[in-house]
């Protein structure tokens, strides 16, 4: 049987060690009909030739004469994947290790079931390898009001992973570090909005992918091992700046406008706490972050309101995958630690039963 063509998209910004570390643990991969491309944001020290020259023909290198952020970084990756020729791409992040057969299923099931536009890896902790990571753990959901949690990972607190999550299971956001999306779709919907730069841009894309009638699975035996967010915390006031900033942003360009009036201004009122909290708390680098993210956002309200407009749009309120209430209010007042504790499995009819067999 024939596999179809996987190309392997990662990029890199001054960090040849995760990088080489990756490339090493993709060398060793069951699965045979791939490619990996590396997307050199700029890196300093010719990390572009030293990867080149460590890899030779096992790796395919772009170029970029600067940091485009990671969403027009995977966009430059993906095209060029598609020009050459590939039915699927595989977003994964240089900072991870993954395990030798995690494409495997991921394929045979986005196979079977055609409605499949995206399938995430599990992903796990580098540090604490029976630990769910921080980023996208066993699948991404979300609150009406837009602030994202994961199966197995809600807001600061992370799971240790016994099994509990590993059922395949509609998602509302695949995570951008550890994902394969069919090229048919990105065909049909576009790619990453490089507005974001960085966060969040994953997150517009599966919204919109749902819009267009597909489905988003996460497919726990496929495991990815993560070292999470390594270049972000060299800056974490640039960190906390974007994940604000992009959070409103996909909100004001993705909701349906029954959603947006409703849910909209009750969002701005949880920031206004938000930056009281950060405030009296001393948090002073989150606090000049959500100013400094709102400051961008009013003087950018018209560029936003012009991306809103050329897309289709979703209602929250009856997505299966989607939390009906806040989950910052479960988290922070009820002191619920865990996805299980909050949601409530998704109704098994979403995926076929071909692909649950």
């Amino acid at each position: 049987m024939n596999q179809p063509r996987v190309s392997i998209i990662l990029l890199n910004w001054n960090a040849f060690k995760d990088t080489t570390e990756c490339l090493e643990s993709l060398k060793k991969i069951s699965y045979q009909n791939y490619r990996v491309i590396v997307v050199d944001q700029a890196s300093k020290e010719n990390e572009a030739d030293r990867l080149e020259e460590k890899f030779g023909d096992f790796v395919e290198i772009i170029r970029n004469k600067q940091n485009v952020g990671f969403p027009e970084g995977c966009n430059i990756g993906i095209r060029y994947a598609i020009e050459q020729g590939t039915d699927y791409v595989y977003l994964l992040n240089n900072d991870t290790v993954v395990e030798p057969n995690f494409l495997e299923s991921l394929v045979e099931l986005m196979e079977v079931n055609r409605r499949i536009g995206a399938a995430q890896s599990k992903l796990r902790y580098f540090y604490q390898k029976n630990y769910f990571d921080y980023s996208g753990a066993a699948g991404g959901f979300i609150d009406i009001f837009g602030y994202p949690f994961a199966r197995g990972r809600v807001f600061y607190s992370h799971e240790e992973d016994f099994g509990q999550y590993d059922k395949i299971s509609p998602i509302f956001w695949a995570c951008g570090a550890a994902v394969l999306i069919r090229c048919g779709v990105l065909k049909k919907i576009g790619l990453f909005d490089p507005i974001y730069f960085a966060y969040f841009d994953e997150t517009d894309l599966c919204w919109r992918i749902w819009a267009n009638g597909f489905l988003i699975i996460s497919v726990p035996s496929s495991v990815i091992y993560h070292k999470v967010a390594v270049s972000n915390k060299r800056n974490l006031l640039k960190k906390s700046y974007f994940e604000h900033r992009n959070n409103i942003i996909m909100l004001l360009k993705n909701y349906a406008l029954p959603d947006l009036f409703l849910f909209l201004p009750a969002r701005f009122i949880l920031d206004g706490v938000s930056l009281f909290y950060y405030l009296l708390t001393g948090r002073f680098k989150n606090f000049l972050a959500l100013l400094g993210a709102y400051g961008w956002l009013l003087t950018h309200f018209p560029v936003i309101l012009g991306r809103r407009t050329k897309i289709k749009h979703m209602g929250l309120t009856r997505h299966p995958c989607v939390y009906k209430g806040s989950v910052a209010w479960q988290y922070f007042l009820r002191g619920k630690r865990k996805y299980s504790e909050i949601m409530k499995p998704v109704k098994k009819f979403l995926i076929s039963d071909e692909v649950e067999k």
